[in-house]
Order: C-alpha cells, then sequence, then structure tokens
C-alpha cells in the first residue's frame, strides 16, 4: 500500500456520526467531515419518529468528502443525476461531483462528495441521503425502489417504489391485473375505490408535473385489506412535458390515441388509460371498450367521460377536481362514498 493511499484512508475515516430513528428504524450516519452531517439532520427532520418498529437491523449511510477539488456545482445538477439498479444495488451518480452505493442486503451505503457537493447540504439531503434511506427502509418491507422523478428545478425528490420479491407480492400486494385474472371481473363498487385512489396518486404526481404514461392494471398494486393501491412503473413518464416531449411509448388498449400517435402527453391521457384500466377490471371488452350491463349508470357515463378520443373533452384538473368527481359517482350509484372495506372476492 502507498502513502497515498494510506493517508487517504485516514482521511476518509468515519469520525463523526449522527443517529436517529425514521419510522422508528434505527439509522446510523457516518462522516469524515462534520459538515457533512448537517445533510442527515436536515433529512432526519422529514421522518416521523416512532418508538418502536419490528425492523431490528441499522441502516448505515457513510459519507466520504473526498480532498480532491472539483469545479463549483451546477445549479442544475438535479437533472443531470443518473440513478440505477441491479440485483440488490442501488447507485447514483453526479458526474464529478460526486456518486454513491448501497446494498439492500445489507441495507447499507456510501457516499462518496467532492467538497464543493458537500457544501449543498440541501442538494445531499434530498437527492442522496433521502434517496437511500427510502430504499433501505422500504426493502424491509419486500419493497424496492422502482423510479426516481426529480422535478427540473430541483426543488423535489419523487421516489415511486415497487415489490421486490414477485411471490410476496403475489401473495401480499398483488397486481390489479393479478387479481383480475384470479377473480374474474371486480365489484363496480370496488373498482371504484380503487379508482378514486388510483386518481389521488395521479392528482399527486401531475401536480409536481408528471405524467404517467403508463397506467393499466399490471401497474397499480392493490392492498386489499387496506384499500389502498401504489402506483409503479415509470418508465414511460414525462416530466414537465411540452410540444415538443412526445410520448416514447405505449401500452396498446390502455394509452390514449395521442400516446398512440407519439403526441405529447397530458394528465388527461393518464385519465384516459384510467377509465381502459375500468372496464378491463370490471370485466368489459377492451377492444370495443364495451362495458358491462351490470354497471351502474353513473360509473358508465364517468367512463365515457374519461375515455373520449378528443383530450380537450376528458375532465382535467383546471376545470374539476376528478376525486370530488368520482366521490360524486360512488354516492349515486352506491348510497356512499366509503366502500365499508368492502372484500375482494379470494384476497
Amino acid at each position: 500500500m502507498s502513502m497515498d493511499d494510506f493517508w487517504s484512508r485516514q482521511s476518509n475515516a468515519q469520525k463523526f456520526s449522527f443517529d436517529f430513528a425514521p419510522f422508528g428504524v434505527p439509522c446510523e450516519i457516518t462522516a469524515n467531515d462534520p459538515a457533512a452531517l448537517a445533510a442527515a439532520q436536515l433529512s432526519s427532520r422529514r421522518y416521523s419518529r416512532a418508538e418502536t418498529s419490528s425492523v431490528s437491523k441499522t441502516l448505515r449511510v457513510s459519507i466520504v468528502v473526498s480532498q480532491r477539488d472539483t469545479p463549483p456545482v451546477p445549479a442544475d445538477l438535479s437533472e443531470r443525476l443518473h440513478y440505477a439498479g441491479v440485483d440488490d444495488w442501488i447507485t447514483v451518480a453526479a458526474g464529478e461531483w460526486g456518486h454513491g452505493f448501497a446494498n439492500l442486503q445489507t441495507r447499507s451505503a456510501f457516499v462518496f462528495l467532492s467538497p464543493a457537493l458537500a457544501a449543498e447540504t440541501r442538494l445531499v439531503s434530498r437527492y442522496f441521503i433521502d434517496h437511500y434511506i427510502l430504499n433501505l427502509l422500504l426493502t424491509e418491507w419486500a419493497m424496492l425502489h422502482a423510479s426516481c422523478v426529480m422535478d427540473p428545478s430541483g426543488e423535489r425528490l419523487i421516489v415511486m417504489i415497487a415489490p421486490l420479491e414477485p411471490a410476496r407480492r403475489d401473495e401480499l400486494h398483488p397486481t390489479l391485473e393479478q387479481i383480475v385474472k384470479k377473480a374474474g371481473k371486480l365489484d363496480p363498487e370496488n373498482v371504484c375505490w380503487i379508482v378514486e385512489r388510483s386518481v389521488n396518486a395521479l392528482k399527486y404526481i401531475h401536480y409536481h408535473g408528471v405524467v404517467h404514461g403508463d397506467v393499466k392494471p399490471q401497474n397499480i398494486i392493490i392492498q386489499p385489506e387496506s384499500h389502498n393501491i401504489v402506483l409503479v412503473d415509470y418508465g414511460l413518464s414525462i416530466i414537465r412535458p411540452s410540444s415538443g416531449s412526445g410520448a416514447i411509448g405505449y401500452t396498446p388498449y390502455f394509452a390514449s390515441p395521442e400516446q398512440e400517435r407519439g403526441d405529447t402527453l397530458l394528465p388527461e391521457s393518464d385519465f384516459y388509460s384510467l377509465g381502459m384500466t375500468m372496464i378491463y377490471a370490471l370485466g368489459g371488452d377492451i377492444a370495443t371498450k364495451r362495458v358491462p350491463s351490470n354497471v351502474p349508470d353513473p360509473v358508465c357515463s364517468l367512463i365515457k367521460n374519461l375515455i373520449k378520443y378528443d383530450v380537450s373533452g376528458r375532465p382535467n384538473w383546471e376545470s374539476e377536481d376528478l376525486v370530488d368527481t368520482i366521490q360524486t359517482v360512488r354516492k349515486k350509484a352506491f348510497g356512499r362514498t366509503n366502500s365499508g372495506m368492502k372484500p375482494i372476492p379470494g384476497f
């Protein structure tokens, strides 16, 4: 070992630490530079602090601030970040300013930062510390990071998740597609609570400038016991679409006409896909867009509005809150806006 290597190891030694318990999960952040812990302290404020947790293994994130000088951090660095994953590994790269990697199996992560990036507490907190803490927390519950969608302004990081283990996923959190294949067509009231939850998810990402681009039964994970859903797979998503950002792919039958043409995606494009998903879940024919005869008229009218060919004829957030619209539909169709945790047969 050379003397340069020896002194490098000495300077990288993790001499400082900060402990906290996001969601009650023990987490240890260590660093070779006390200033680097400011990012961890900032991140700690974003998590609730439950007293206990079923997770016993400590999350460990080690931060190394290098001694090598780099150019100043560019204003658009958050747009240049690259996330990737393979097997149990998740990486984030920030060019010459820093990089990090984490192992979901060992629940540990290493982050290497240039002095210039280490001084950017907010960036490090949001795009490095939060990124790894969330993934390492979620993997304990058989969940794995699927996509990170960043607001170009650099103000937000939206973390999307998907199941890790197919066997456990199918048993505990099946997709809507899997439920329909096993149970057959769903009761209209069950379809409506699933759709309302999905619209809430879309409302959140649309507000942050993201169009999902691939809403379909396969990408809606259902939690039957708690009546919750998780919208996953953001591979076709577009961030703040413009006239020059055409669709990059589509799923037949569920994609909107404008998406099939390769035109610009809009939030209304997701609504079309959701309408087609409703037809599928109700046991209808997605090729002919036929809705079964047992579906209440208010639900049929909602589907008809969602799947209009002309995008301008569909609901949009400026003219109505689709969450409220679905609540109204549920009241008219079923006499209530709460399904009373109505079970899905077989789940």
